[in-house]
């Protein structure tokens, strides 16, 4: 905003659209519905900027390549023969089941996909159950598979599933994955990044042109569209990680995210 706001009051070699779209988190995302609405239309550029606690606080990261992991929602779904946890000789116990599923899985990263490049397969909710002494019929977790390259992520949920059918069937019980629709792999534009990067540096910011993460963000919608970079802004960890309800990053960052995004607006011009 203060970007677009210092914009309106000076005459621009190009013309900078400012986007401010909904719903960053979770399917579908606004930068889908910004794609699909024709938000597109006539933007050759795209850059933003991300502030980033693994960085240290005041560095500015413009890296060349995949910054960003592909991303895709999982649900692991286990179904047994219920009974009383006194009797476990005459149920199929799908809690289980599940918990070995859920360690199985870690295989994905560790065997499955080349460790140069990487996985990141983590299960973050369990559901299973009504009372302690009754084993459930069905238990259920859910989580999110992470990858730096398309091809990965196809392997990724072959893997998933044979595992998935596999153990379960192991334990007696009936196993079943889905897998909701996900984001692309976030790969910023080289002669942008570049170009931010020497302007960041003219402009006194140290900067980063190796930081990378398994972060997923929906700005990779546009990086099929136009020529993208997306930027992260280090905060340090003192306010803990992101999406940590203690990470508020103090009001000085908006002068360097601002900074961050002139550059990239720089960069993209020339």
């Amino acid at each position: 905003a203060v970007v677009a706001r210092a914009a309106t009051r000076i005459e621009l070699p190009v013309p900078l659209v400012a986007l401010l779209q909904p719903r960053e988190e979770g399917p579908q995302s606004g930068a889908w519905d910004v794609v699909e609405e024709g938000g597109m239309a006539g933007v050759e550029a795209v850059v933003a900027a991300h502030c980033q606690p693994q960085l240290p606080a005041g560095t500015i990261s413009a890296v060349a390549g995949p910054v960003n992991a592909g991303s895709c929602a999982f649900e692991v779904e286990v179904r047994g023969r219920s009974g009383h946890s006194g009797y476990p000789h005459t149920v199929d116990d799908s809690v289980l089941a599940l918990s070995a599923v859920v360690v199985a899985l870690q295989q994905v990263g560790a065997r499955r996909i080349d460790p140069t490049v990487g996985v990141a397969c983590m299960v973050n909710q369990l559901d299973a159950g009504t009372t302690y002494n009754v084993v459930p019929g069905r238990a259920v977790a859910r989580g999110s598979l992470r990858t730096m390259r398309a091809s990965d992520l196809d392997l990724a949920r072959a893997a998933m599933r044979s595992i998935v059918e596999g153990v379960a069937s192991g334990h007696g019980c009936v196993g079943e994955i889905r897998f909701a629709s996900g984001e692309p792999a976030l790969v910023n534009d080289a002669v942008l990044a570049a170009g931010a990067a020497e302007r960041l540096a003219q402009m006194g910011h140290p900067v980063s042109t190796d930081f990378r993460s398994f972060g997923s963000d929906d700005f990779s919608y546009y990086v099929q569209h136009a020529r993208s970079l997306m930027m992260f802004v280090g905060t340090g960890t003192g306010t803990g990680g992101l999406h940590a309800p203690t990470y508020l990053p103090d009001d000085r960052y908006v002068s360097v995210v601002a900074d961050a995004l002139v550059a990239g607006y720089a960069a993209a011009v020339t």
